[in-house]
């Protein structure tokens, strides 16, 4: 399987195809590979979410330099975050 560094890559590579109905996209990942990488991203995630809520980073942002306006620092982005990493959702979807 050839992996590409980014989705936009992939996109890239893909977007003359988007449009042709006679392809068929077989993946190339067993279900256990999958489950596997699905349990691993689980994992992962609360991990994140775990040190993102007990060392305060949400505040450290807001208490840091970065302009309040960049995405990273904006309070309402900070607070979906917050919100993510306490939930059980495994997809952050605001921005």
């Amino acid at each position: 399987m050839k992996m590409r560094s980014s989705p936009k890559l992939l996109l890239a590579e893909l977007q003359s195809l988007l449009n042709k109905h006679s392809y068929q996209v077989i993946p190339e990942i067993s279900e256990e590979l999958l489950k596997a990488q699905v349990d691993e991203y689980t994992s992962l995630s609360g991990e994140v979410k775990s040190q993102w809520l007990q060392n305060g980073i949400a505040a450290l942002i807001n208490d840091s330099f970065l302009l309040k306006s960049r995405k990273p620092a904006k309070a309402d982005y900070l607070e979906a975050f917050n919100h993510f990493c306490g939930s059980d959702e495994l997809e952050f979807t605001k921005g």
